[in-house]
């Protein structure tokens, strides 16, 4: 497999982001998360207390993730519609043992630039299937903080899919693989880390 790597698309706050969303769901998410952050005065919502009312229509998208340097990426809760789509339920799975290794040092830089910085990011996504289809996927991620002495930091997910729904049982197709298309890196008061780059399948 060939790589190369893409920079960001965008660098800018939630509201200068929102114009290029594609999805619902990811749309409701960002502007849940952002009158919580008015709300709190820019102070990211903790995992534990966090009011997922902001955002009722992204519910059956999102996506939780506990993260725990250096090589833990844990699928807490993942929703109807992503598991639907995916065939699985990925819950108690480490994402990064999806991602091949010539691409893990930038998918979990990624991963802890969210809660390290903190920032957020939007990216669009095609996902290969077992069935021969392909789908565009947009991803919208956020971070929480942590309660838990043992995680870094949790990210939030909207996993939206672009494309039209799928026509085969979730028991004839498998994800094969993905490819991030583009990313826009999204400053929550704190800045964003402009030296990040993603690592993928060159054209």
């Amino acid at each position: 497999m060939k790589w190369t790597t893409r920079a960001p698309s965008l660098f800018g706050s939630i509201a200068e982001v929102l114009p290029r969303f594609r999805t619902e769901g990811c749309r409701a998410l960002a502007e849940g998360y952002a009158s919580l952050l008015v709300e709190q005065n820019a102070r990211v919502p903790a995992k534990n207390s966090l009011d997922i009312s902001r955002f009722v229509s992204a519910i059956p998208h999102l996506v939780l993730a506990a993260i725990t340097k250096p090589d833990r990426c844990i699928y807490r809760l993942a929703g109807e519609e992503m598991k639907k789509r995916i065939g699985m339920n990925p819950t108690g799975k480490n994402y990064y043992d999806f991602v091949p290794k010539d691409r893990f040092a930038h998918a979990s830089h990624a991963m802890h630039m969210v809660v390290d910085v903190p920032s957020a990011f939007r990216a669009d996504i095609a996902q290969q299937y077992s069935d021969g289809r392909a789908r565009m996927i947009e991803v919208f991620a956020v971070p929480l903080g942590s309660d838990d002495p043992a995680v870094d930091g949790f990210i939030l997910f909207a996993d939206c899919e672009v494309s039209g729904p799928m026509v085969s049982l979730p028991t004839d197709r498998m994800l094969l693989g993905a490819n991030v298309l583009a990313r826009d890196l999204i400053d929550l008061g704190y800045g964003v880390d402009r030296s990040f780059v993603d690592r993928v399948v060159a054209d």
